[in-house]
C-alpha cells in the first residue's frame, strides 16, 4: 500500500495491492508471459435453500475432533429469503516464460517513521 501512496504521477506500470501477499512481499507478473486457459463451459447452480458458510477460509461445516468444530457464520437462504448463486468453471493459469514473474522480500519504501 505505500508504494502506491508514493509512486511517481508519471509511473505508467499498472498497480495493485493484495491482502494475499504478507508486509514487505512485492510481486511483479508480466501479462504478456501470462495465460490463462478454461477447460469446459462454466456452469451456474442457483438455490433457495442452500446453506452457506459466510466465511472466506475453505473448510467443512462441522468436524468432529478435539475440540470439535463447527463454521461460523452459516446462513440458510430459506430462513433469510436469499438466492444463492453458485458459479463453477475449470480454469487454469501457467507461466509461458518463467521470466514472467518475480518477487522479492523483506520489502522497505522508505520514508519518515518506517
Amino acid at each position: 500500500m505505500h508504494f502506491l501512496l508514493r509512486k511517481p504521477s508519471d509511473f505508467k506500470i499498472p498497480t495493485f495491492c493484495s491482502g494475499a501477499l504478507a508486509d514487505g512481499q512485492v510481486a511483479c507478473l508480466g501479462l504478456d508471459a501470462f495465460m490463462i486457459a478454461g477447460g469446459s463451459v462454466p456452469r451456474f447452480e442457483i438455490s433457495k435453500t442452500a446453506t452457506v458458510v459466510m466465511d472466506d477460509a475453505a473448510g467443512p461445516i462441522s468436524a468432529v475432533g478435539t475440540p470439535n468444530t463447527v463454521a461460523a457464520p452459516i446462513s440458510s437462504a430459506y430462513q433469510q429469503n436469499l438466492v444463492l448463486i453458485r458459479f463453477v468453471a475449470d480454469i487454469d493459469w501457467q507461466l509461458r516464460n518463467a521470466s514472467g514473474f518475480a518477487w522479492t522480500e523483506n520489502v522497505t519504501w522508505g520514508g519518515a517513521g518506517e
